[in-house]
């Protein structure tokens, strides 16, 4: 079963390796960061929202997107 996984901190050292571990099991990570300790060059074609984890307008629109959203793992 492929999960959709939203990973916050996605664009960081960390969020960037367990994007890619969950793509090598067949997952789809879906990122949000707000780029203060990433970089946008760690996400690659990735989905990507650039935003602050507390910000409900942007939340919205990722579940909005993306409403088969399973789970989160939060770097």
């Amino acid at each position: 079963m492929s999960l959709t996984v939203l990973v916050t901190g996605g664009a960081g050292y960390i969020g960037s390796t367990i994007c890619s571990a969950l793509e090598d099991a067949g997952h789809r990570p879906i990122v949000l960061d707000s780029l203060v300790d990433g970089s946008v060059d760690m996400v690659g074609d990735r989905p990507f929202y650039q935003a602050d984890i507390g910000d409900p307008d942007v939340i919205a629109e990722m579940f909005s997107d993306h409403p088969d959203l399973s789970c989160t793992i939060h770097c």
